[in-house]
């Protein structure tokens, strides 16, 4: 990931007309990466990131602040507890999804 100081050195490079190869060589980058800033930029008229999409929590700020506060307050006994639990249901579901994945090959 280019940082957004380089950004800037690579938009201004590429202004006073180096080949994004150059600018590549110079940053320390493949090409393909200049190239796609750049058509970001000509895209978006920026070269900062967007911000990533993706589901929104159901849940509300005062809940997850809640929540926070809530975790805070477990022990640490408590929280070894609860991650050996977890790790623990885990394993017992990749085994048996191990199991089923063995089933299919033979079957083949």
């Amino acid at each position: 990931m280019i940082n957004l100081q380089t950004r800037e050195l690579v938009l201004k490079w590429k202004k006073e007309g180096k080949k994004q190869q150059q600018i590549a060589d110079l940053v320390g980058c493949n090409q393909s990466a200049i190239s796609r800033l750049i058509a970001k930029h000509k895209k978006t008229g920026s070269i900062k990131n967007m911000p990533r999409s993706g589901r929104p929590t159901p849940l509300t700020k005062n809940t997850l602040a809640k929540l926070k506060a809530e975790l805070r307050n477990f022990s640490q006994m408590e929280l070894l507890y609860y991650t050996i639990q977890r790790t623990a249901m885990s394993g017992k579901a990749q085994s048996k999804s191990l199991k089923c994945e063995g089933q299919i090959s033979r079957r083949r």
